[in-house]
């Protein structure tokens, strides 16, 4: 495995980097294999439980990360929504005191 950068110290950055390589190259091991980033033979020498505990912990970071995107999303869209429900009520109300109209606020 290479990986894009050297590893200068023991850092946390320069931990993660490799950590995040070697999840991906065993993660899609047919695609790091057709880049030349990883060997078949070593693929297959590699320790098993070691392999399932990498691609375990490298999808679920994975999917951590996207169900947080979709939360922000989410949440973004209905504070939209929410604010908009708002400004018509807002509107109703001004609306009502207009006319003279009853309209509970």
């Amino acid at each position: 495995m290479k990986l894009r950068s050297p590893i200068k110290g023991q850092c946390f950055h320069s931990r993660y980097e490799a950590l995040g390589v070697a999840g991906f190259v065993l993660t899609f091991p047919s695609l790091a294999i057709r880049r030349g980033q990883l060997n078949a033979d070593d693929y297959d020498n590699f320790p098993v439980g070691l392999r399932l505990l990498i691609k375990v912990s490298s999808c679920s970071l994975c999917s951590v990360f996207f169900y947080f995107i979709a939360v922000e999303l989410i949440y973004e869209y209905l504070s939209w929504v929410d604010w908009l429900l708002m400004t018509l009520n807002n509107l109703g109300c001004w609306w009502a005191e207009i006319r003279g109209d009853f309209y509970e606020c």
